[in-house]
């Protein structure tokens, strides 16, 4: 019942109440104690399927490696691309990896959308978005704690940030306004200039982890601004991952895979689960020991 995963525990209400009626039993006599049978109390009549990754611990073990050698300051920032077709389970590695993450920094999330790919910075809005709520949702000495170090990295062009954030002025209150310069490319410099400080805030005391899925539909804003930051001799505490499927890609995205491909770039690429893969998702999934039981469904499964 306690068991660590969950898989592992009493799945039913029913199998519970058993449980308990047979311990009840066992202390009432103790001379004729019944035996627990756990496998049987671990069956469901309704299928589940277990949580944990089958045939990825290659490369969740990369990815691991990246999260260590930043959290022993073995490196300044992690560069990681994922790619493979749809539904491979490019995303499952990250969120298995999340689970660490959660003591060691801040993770950040932005899936992109096809249809909001023509929308400029929508997926680093959204991902740093989730960040604001959760500062906001903290005692006030902390807000006044990132006002402070954000305000002092961006001043006087703090309002800049506003344009993709709007929800910032919760922790920093309103700014200034700020001078047009004369020409686009001072700009866009400025532009740059800020962002990057900004980041360098968040990145500053702990880890930073950004994860855009769906990489092959960001925004060509977002693409054109996280490789400024990502090339920016200063940027440490840092992992970037960006996962996109190897069968579909913009001009944009494969653009800035290739550019990114130019520093030091983990790649990643997922192939098809073997049949042996399937075959112990399936021995857990049915609560079989016997592989060969199993070994015909496996097969069948894997040519489909």
């Amino acid at each position: 019942m306690m068991a660590k995963n969950k898989e592992d525990r009493v799945q039913t209400t029913a199998a519970l109440f058993e449980t308990l009626q047979i311990i009840e039993y066992n202390i009432q006599n103790p001379e004729t104690p019944k035996a627990v049978n756990v496998e049987k109390l671990k069956f469901s009549r309704k299928l589940y399927i277990p949580e944990k990754l089958y045939g990825r611990e290659r490369e969740l073990g990369t990815l691991f490696d990246q999260l260590n050698s930043l959290i022993k300051k073995k490196q300044k920032k992690s560069l990681n691309l994922i790619s493979g077709v749809s539904g491979i389970g490019k995303t499952g590695i990250v969120m298995e990896m999340n689970r660490a993450i959660s003591t060691q920094g801040t993770f950040l999330m932005s899936k992109s959308d096809q249809l909001m790919s023509h929308v400029p910075f929508n997926v680093l809005k959204e991902a740093f978005s989730t960040w604001i709520k959760y500062i906001t949702s903290l005692e006030e000495d902390i807000i006044n704690y990132w006002q402070q170090k954000i305000l002092l990295a961006t001043l006087p062009n703090t309002r800049i940030l506003f344009d993709i954030l709007p929800d910032l002025t919760q922790i920093i209150g309103n700014s200034p306004t700020i001078a047009e310069l004369p020409t686009v490319l001072e700009t866009t410099m400025r532009f740059q200039k800020v962002w990057t400080s900004f980041i360098h805030v968040l990145t500053s005391d702990q880890l930073l982890v950004i994860f855009i899925d769906d990489l092959q539909w960001t925004d060509p804003a977002s693409l054109d601004l996280l490789q400024v930051i990502l090339s920016h001799p200063d940027t440490q505490n840092l992992m970037f991952i960006g996962a996109y499927r190897s069968n579909e890609s913009s001009i944009f995205s494969t653009k800035f895979v290739r550019q990114l491909s130019q520093d030091e770039v983990i790649s990643i690429k997922l192939k098809p689960l073997t049949v042996s893969d399937i075959s112990n998702l399936l021995s857990d999934t049915f609560s079989v020991t016997d592989q060969e039981k199993i070994k015909e469904l496996a097969n069948w499964v894997h040519s489909k």
